[in-house]
């Protein structure tokens, strides 16, 4: 099956909204240049037929069809090694490995001599693979999947206590958690366990055992089950979500990373870059020109205050950018020069990622402070050739970055910042004849300073940093906003990753603005959904009223409301508060009149309607 064809059955949408005539070039220059990547370094004028967004997901479906070929030529050498045959026509029909080594064993299920003519002993095959793809989709839609703690006394236990779960459907089961899970596994600390749905492959397998032939009519159901789907099936489902984990997290890592070398440059003529490392070790503070050179340069010491250093080099430079980490095991003092910073509207603050400071600042001829200080600057002036030079394990996009096989991980962020470079010439190009991409706009264009935000109003973003409590946005001002974790679901999560990604584009709420503190709060949550719903009891409360204003004046409902927040007095147990009150000339309940008919009720009913709902 070729690249075409592939893309065809693992992602109809991305076929259907490519440029079909493109699409065999495409594939024959990805062969020549074995993926995206290579084909990005040779400027290549066939990738200015596909739309950005599906360049990476082209080289994923080109990774497929690698892994199919592979699995082709295997197949082929074990057919010939056992002497067995199988129809062609099967054997291109298959698009996925697991498929091929299906195969493998319908071969010796299912062979020639077993048949009168050709077309039969196809037809049965391919019998025998539509029975597998059956069971293997009834596995990856219904099996429930457990995950238990196996190794109680463990020395690691209590680092993957949180990935025992119970039985979980295998699509809702988020992948960082099979992740976790997987790891658990391999350390000895967990053991996962599948239930698949065994019941339905027998179903699956009453409706095609018709069609593959005499040699699986003369066998029991069972049997053929049992050779064909149930000795295999449970590697293959913990392949085929090992696989889509891996995609997720290499996705994540790609996203993330395509945030950190997004993030705006400085426009600035001098720059001063702030550097927090530990609350027992100095700071570094410089200041470099928007090509990098260095100007000034400032260790400051831990007795001494980082917000009064950083105020007196922001006037003796004059600088009109800034440059901090995104985070620094002293936050406090971080957050301290943060507020600084982002209080003084004029000045442009530039937020990045420390990762592999300790690696990068080798190459330097300075103290550590200093050198950390210096190259947050170059990150931010130059950060595709500042990011390259940083291994990809340390880069610390996301937390599974490290169980990634690292010439994967490497091969994915290579991709991530070629494709940056060429998006960046296709648009000053303009794409190739007919291909035109317009740049884009900038954020919120109408929102220029922090005092044009009130809250109500929705804002375009960025997401360029996850922390446990929330999400760092870009809005397009100087000053980042921040969506607490709280406001990022409607739902409970435990970690901003859930929800959101770096590099992520997301539309959100503000919540409140603080000018003077440069303080901007975003929401993701529809409006209105942290308003507790008491509309039904709004109700309730109103027929109790319209039952009482037939028995209580309006002094003695008032009185009555005080009396069922307060409770019943002391030493009187359980007795009514409101006992010794009646209504003003005694007789029957009455209707309220006026609003329309009210059920009448009893002056005990109508106090128990209201004691229960003025305590609501």
């Amino acid at each position: 099956m070729d690249f075409v064809e592939i893309l065809k059955r693992v992602n109809r949408d991305l076929y259907d909204s490519s440029d079909k005539a493109a699409l065999p070039k495409l594939a024959r220059f990805l062969e020549r240049s074995k993926g995206i990547g290579g084909l990005l370094k040779t400027n290549n004028a066939v990738l200015d037929a596909f739309p950005i967004s599906s360049i990476l997901k082209l080289q994923d479906v080109y990774e497929q069809h690698q892994a199919w070929k592979d699995a082709f030529r295997n197949t082929k050498r074990v057919l010939a090694t056992s002497k067995l045959t199988l129809p062609d026509r099967s054997l291109t029909k298959t698009a996925f490995p697991h498929e091929l080594s299906a195969l493998e064993r319908v071969a010796k299920m299912c062979q020639r001599a077993g048949y009168a003519d050709l077309a039969s002993w196809e037809n049965a095959v391919d019998a025998h693979l539509a029975l597998w793809n059956a069971c293997v989709s009834l596995a990856m839609d219904q099996t429930m999947i457990s995950s238990v703690i196996s190794a109680s006394d463990h020395a690691d236990v209590s680092h993957f206590e949180s990935y025992a779960f119970s039985r979980q459907n295998v699509k809702e089961l988020k992948k960082y958690l099979w992740l976790g899970a997987r790891r658990g596994e391999k350390a000895g600390v967990l053991k996962i366990e599948l239930e698949l749905p065994s019941s339905h492959f027998q179903t699956q397998a009453k409706a095609y055992i018709g069609q593959m032939g005499l040699a699986a009519q003369s066998r029991d159901i069972a049997a053929v089950l049992e050779e064909l789907v149930e000795n295999n099936i449970d590697a293959v489902v913990r392949s085929l979500i090992d696989n889509e984990a891996e995609r997720e997290a290499l996705q994540t890592a790609r996203d993330a990373y395509v945030g950190v070398l997004s993030v705006p440059k400085p426009d600035a003529e001098k720059i001063v870059s702030v550097y927090v490392g530990s609350a027992d070790s100095a700071r570094g503070l410089v200041v470099v020109d928007n090509a990098g050179k260095m100007l000034e340069t400032r260790e400051v010491p831990v007795s001494q205050s980082i917000t009064d250093a950083v105020t007196e080099v922001l006037t003796s430079s004059e600088a009109t950018a800034a440059v901090l980490p995104v985070s620094a095991g002293d936050d406090t003092a971080l957050r301290e020069v943060g507020d600084l910073l982002d209080g003084r509207e004029e000045l442009t603050v530039v937020r990045i990622l420390p990762a592999a400071l300790a690696i990068a600042r080798q190459k330097l001829a300075a103290p550590a402070p200093i050198a950390s200080a210096l190259i947050l600057a170059f990150r931010a002036i130059r950060p595709t050739v500042e990011w390259a030079n940083v291994p990809a394990s340390a880069v610390g996009l996301g937390e599974f970055s490290a169980d990634l096989d690292e010439a994967k991980l490497e091969a994915a962020l290579t991709d991530s910042r070629l494709l940056l470079a060429y998006e960046a010439k296709r648009n000053v190009s303009g794409g190739g004849p007919g291909k035109r991409v317009q740049k884009k706009r900038p954020l919120n264009p109408l929102v220029r300073t922090i005092r044009d935000l009130k809250p109500g109003m929705t804002l375009d973003g960025i997401v360029t940093n996850l922390t446990k409590f929330g999400a760092f946005v870009n809005v397009g001002l100087a000053t980042e906003a921040m969506i607490h974790v709280s406001q990022l679901s409607t739902d409970f999560i435990e970690e901003p990753s859930q929800v959101v990604k770096v590099g992520q584009t997301v539309n959100a709420r503000v919540l409140e603005v603080i000018p003077e503190k440069g303080r901007i709060a975003l929401s993701l949550k529809p409006a209105g959904a942290d308003i507790p719903k008491r509309q039904q009891e709004s109700k309730e409360l109103q027929q109790a009223r319209a039952n009482a204003s037939a028995i209580f004046n309006d002094d003695e409902l008032d009185k009555l409301k005080e009396a069922a927040l307060q409770g019943p007095p002391a030493g009187r147990g359980a007795s009514s508060p409101y006992s010794g009150m009646s209504r003003q000339g005694g007789g029957p309940p009455m209707s309220s009149g006026g609003g329309g008919d009210v059920p009448k009720k009893s002056r005990n009913e109508a106090l128990a309607d209201l004691n229960a709902l003025f305590k609501k």
